[in-house]
């Protein structure tokens, strides 16, 4: 059963039945029931609501999903690079988090960073920003999801941290 070039099959041509009560010419359908059972059996594309693989890793590509989160624990300096997408770094020091230019790592790279032992630093590549600042810094106890568009780098998570007095609406004050 030939499919489209979306990936759809339909019948070939000529092979629907009669009226009822007519009788049927094996020949001409068995082919047709010889392709259902080979679409049945091959993996159908994306574009006709499959995962367009037959293995989890060719469906995950097919689909672009993320393999498995990969868990790293840090304790000294490092920079992450396209292979930590989807990773969690548990930084059990104070260090610094490097991050590969963000065309390089390209849009969509995303990790986690827990600061388990220390203040983490995260440096983004030469001159390219995180949240619009040169660097961020994540608080021993903290937590940060740093997302990559392609030509910038995001985060959140980020607790507020107060430094002095801030009043809000003449109503809060906060003291840090």
């Amino acid at each position: 059963m030939p499919r489209d070039g979306f990936g759809v099959a339909s019948p070939p041509p000529n092979t629907r039945g009669g009226p009822a009560n007519t009788p049927i010419s094996s020949t001409k359908y068995n082919s047709v029931v010889d392709d259902v059972y080979q679409i049945f059996n091959d993996p159908t594309p994306v574009t006709a609501g499959g995962t367009g693989g037959s293995s989890v890793a060719t469906a995950q590509a097919g689909l672009s999903v993320d393999s498995k989160a990969v868990y790293v624990a840090k304790a000294a300096g490092y920079t992450a690079v396209a292979t930590d997408n989807n990773a969690l770094h548990r930084c059990t020091a104070t260090l610094t988090l490097g991050l590969t230019a963000a065309a390089t790592l390209g849009n969509g790279w995303h990790l986690l960073v827990t600061a388990d032992g220390g203040d983490v630093t995260i440096d983004p590549n030469s001159t390219e920003t995180i949240n619009g600042a040169s660097t961020i810094i994540v608080h021993n106890g903290q937590s940060v999801f740093i997302y990559c568009s392609g030509t910038a780098f995001y985060a959140t998570g980020l607790p507020l941290v107060f430094w002095g007095n801030v009043t809000i609406n003449g109503t809060l004050t906060v003291t840090g």
